[in-house]
């Protein structure tokens, strides 16, 4: 009786062929992983890059912020300076006000005391 399965046969050139495709896809699916291998390295270090540039902008931001009063102190030094203002500006108003008359009392007396002389002579 014969044997019912089929038995395949296959020439010394197609397995050559299959083993040189083989050998072919195996070289450049590991060409494909080292590339990979090397874009998440090259990655990494850029990562690693604009971390450094962001702790060096960050660390310039502080510096720089030393500079600069928080908006809560200015503001008081406003208030502050403000009503010193008004308080100057009233000084002064009185001053030249009082010396205005005081100046027109010397001058008065000043003015009796020649005509006085002048009359008693």
């Amino acid at each position: 009786m014969a044997d019912p399965t089929p038995q395949v046969v296959v020439t010394i050139p197609a397995v050559t062929f299959i083993d040189r495709e083989v050998g072919h896809l195996k070289e450049l699916h590991g060409l494909r992983f080292d590339l990979a291998a090397k874009a998440v390295e090259l990655n990494h270090v850029e990562t690693l890059r604009r971390l450094d540039e962001l702790n060096h902008a960050h660390a310039q931001n502080m510096v720089d912020k030393q500079d600069y009063l928080p908006r809560q102190m200015f503001e008081q030094f406003e208030a502050e300076n403000t009503k010193w203002r008004e308080g100057v500006n009233n000084a002064i108003s009185q001053s030249v006000g009082s010396t205005r008359t005081m100046i027109l009392v010397v001058g008065f007396a000043l003015t009796v005391i020649g005509i006085a002389l002048k009359l008693w002579k």
